[in-house]
C-alpha cells in the first residue's frame, strides 16, 4: 500500500467528522480542525495561545466537579486520561457531554511538548442516562409515595398502590373520570378548586385533608402537581402524593401551644403596663424622683413584652388561615407613614430620621390592612431596635416597574452577615444572637413577613454589607 502523503494527511485531519485539537503542557491551544472551530463556534484564530480552560472547558461542571484541576492533573498525568469524558462548553454557552481520546506527543527527548486530543459529542447520550435514572427513582419511590398520572381533562390515566389506597376503599377502583371532583369527595384541599385546576400554573403544591370521623382517623395529605406540556398543549398531569399527618398534627400542637400560652400572658401583661401607666400619671398620688425613673422602665419593658407577645400571636393566626382575609386598596403614599409613626413613638435615646419617596401619590396595592401593617412594621421595628447608630436612618421607596409594585426599605444599622441572610426568614432564627449580641425578639417577625408575602403572590429580598444596614425589597403583583 502506498503512503499516505502529508497533504493528504492534513487534509483528513482537517475534514473529519471528529473534534481534533492539540494543546502544550501549559494547557494553551496549539491546533483545532474544522469540525472543532464549527462544533464550539470559535475561529482557529480566537482560540489559538489560549487557555482550555475558560473557552472549551468551564472551571467547574453542572455537578459542581472541578474541571480546571482536572486539566492540570491531565497535563502532569496525561497518561491517566487516555480515555475520559467532561462537560464542555460552545461560545453560545451551551454545555455539552466530551468522550475524548488523549494521546501525549513526546519530543526527542521524551519531554511532553503537546496532547493531541479527538472527542465525539455524547450529550444526547448524557441526556438519557439522566432520564433513565429519573425513571429509576421515581420507580423505587412508587411504594412509598402516591403517583397519579392523568390527561389533561383531569382523566386519570393510571394510580399506583400507595395513591390507591387514599381514594378508594378494599378492591374498589377509584372513579378516574375527574380527579379533582374525586379530591373534593371526601377531603377538604388548602387550596380553592379553580386554583387546582389551573393548568397555565406549571409546578403547584397543595394539601388534602381528611377529619377525623367515627370511622376513618384524620389524614392530611400533600400533593405535588407538575405540567408536561408540548409548546402547542398539556400532554399530561403528574401528582405525587405524600402522607404529611404526623408533621402537619405536630405543626397544630405547636400552633395550639403558642396561642395558648401568648393568651395567659396577654391579661396580667396589660394589667402591668395599665398600672404602670396609672402610677406615672400620678393617678395613685405623685411619685417621688426615685421612683419615677422605675416606672418608666416598668411601663418600657411591659409595652415591649406586650409587643413580641403580639407578635406570636399574629404568628399563630396566620399560620393557621384556612380562608383569604379580606382585602381593600389600599393608598401607599398615605397608609405607609401613617402605620409607622407609632414605631417612632417608644425610641427615646435616639433620633430617627425617616425618608419616604413615592413618586406616583396615587399609587395603590391590593391587600389585607392588618397583615400589610404587621410587614411594614415588623421591617422599620427591625431597623430601629438593631440599630447600633445614634442617629438611625431609614429610607423607604415605593415605585411600580413591569406590573408589579416594589416597596424597599433600607437602614443604616450593623448589616447582616451574608452566611445569616438567607437564614434569616426561619422560624425562631435570631442571627442579632451570634453576631451583634443584641437579642431583643422572639425570631418570629421576619418568618411573619415572609408568610404574608408568600400569601400574596409577592417576593421578598435582602442586600446588606456589613457596617453599612441593610436593605429589604418587597414586590407584589400591582392592583
Amino acid at each position: 500500500m502506498a503512503n499516505i502523503g502529508i497533504e493528504e494527511y492534513r487534509n483528513f485531519i482537517e475534514n473529519a467528522n471528529s473534534i481534533i485539537i492539540r494543546f502544550d503542557p501549559q494547557g494553551n491551544f496549539t491546533y483545532l480542525n474544522n469540525f472543532a472551530q464549527h462544533f464550539f463556534g470559535f475561529t482557529e484564530k480566537e482560540l489559538i495561545g489560549k487557555s482550555l480552560i475558560g473557552t472549551i472547558v468551564p472551571s467547574t461542571d453542572f455537578s459542581g466537579k472541578d474541571l480546571e484541576a482536572m486539566i492540570n492533573d491531565l497535563l502532569t498525568n496525561p497518561q491517566k486520561y487516555i480515555n475520559n469524558e467532561n462537560e464542555n462548553i460552545t461560545k453560545d454557552g451551551r454545555h455539552v457531554w466530551i468522550s475524548w481520546t488523549n494521546k501525549p506527543l513526546l519530543g526527542t527527548s521524551g519531554q511532553l511538548e503537546e496532547i493531541l486530543s479527538i472527542g465525539n459529542d455524547i450529550s444526547q447520550l448524557k441526556r438519557i442516562e439522566v432520564e433513565l435514572k429519573k425513571a429509576e427513582e421515581l420507580v423505587e419511590s412508587t411504594g412509598r409515595i402516591g403517583t397519579i398520572i392523568c390527561e389533561a381533562n383531569w382523566q386519570v390515566r393510571s394510580f399506583n398502590s400507595a395513591a390507591k389506597k387514599y381514594f378508594c376503599s378494599g378492591e374498589q377502583e377509584p372513579d378516574c373520570h375527574d380527579l379533582v371532583a374525586l379530591f373534593f369527595k371526601d377531603y377538604t384541599p388548602s387550596l380553592p378548586i379553580e386554583k387546582i385546576r389551573d393548568l397555565s400554573i406549571p409546578h403547584l403544591t397543595f394539601d388534602l385533608v381528611r377529619p377525623e370521623s367515627a370511622t376513618n382517623k384524620a389524614l392530611y395529605l400533600q400533593v405535588n402537581r407538575e405540567i408536561i406540556r408540548t409548546q402547542r398543549a398539556v400532554v399530561s398531569i403528574i401528582l405525587s402524593i405524600q402522607d404529611v399527618t404526623e408533621q402537619r398534627q405536630e405543626e397544630l400542637l405547636k400552633q395550639d401551644f403558642l396561642s395558648h400560652i401568648s393568651h395567659k400572658l396577654r391579661t396580667p401583661v396589660t394589667v402591668i403596663m395599665e398600672s404602670a401607666r396609672m402610677l406615672k400619671a400620678g393617678t395613685l398620688g405623685p411619685l417621688s424622683e426615685k421612683q419615677q425613673p422605675l416606672i418608666n422602665a416598668l411601663e418600657e419593658e411591659a409595652l415591649r413584652l406586650f409587643g413580641l407577645i403580639s407578635n406570636l400571636l399574629n404568628f399563630v393566626t396566620i399560620n393557621s388561615e384556612n380562608i383569604s382575609p379580606k382585602k381593600e386598596s389600599l393608598k401607599l403614599s398615605v397608609c405607609i407613614p401613617e402605620l409607622i409613626k407609632p414605631l417612632f413613638s417608644v425610641v427615646k435615646s435616639k433620633q430617627v430620621n425617616f425618608q419616604f419617596t413615592c413618586p406616583d401619590q396615587e399609587l395603590t396595592l391590593t391587600f389585607n390592612n392588618t397583615h400589610f401593617n404587621l410587614i411594614i412594621s415588623n421591617l422599620i421595628d427591625n431597623a430601629i431596635k438593631f440599630n447600633d447608630k445614634t442617629e438611625i436612618v431609614i429610607n423607604c421607596t415605593v415605585a411600580q416597574e413591569n406590573g408589579r409594585v416594589i416597596i424597599t426599605i433600607a437602614d443604616n444599622g450593623p448589616g447582616i452577615p451574608i452566611e445569616e441572610q438567607e437564614k434569616i426568614f426561619t422560624q425562631f432564627y435570631q442571627p442579632e444572637k451570634y453576631f451583634t449580641g443584641n437579642v431583643e425578639g422572639n425570631g418570629l417577625g421576619l418568618s411573619l413577613v415572609k408568610k404574608i408575602v408568600n400569601l400574596n403572590k409577592g417576593k421578598i429580598s435582602v442586600q446588606s454589607t456589613i457596617g453599612q444596614g441593610a436593605s429589604f425589597t418587597l414586590s407584589f403583583p400591582a392592583g
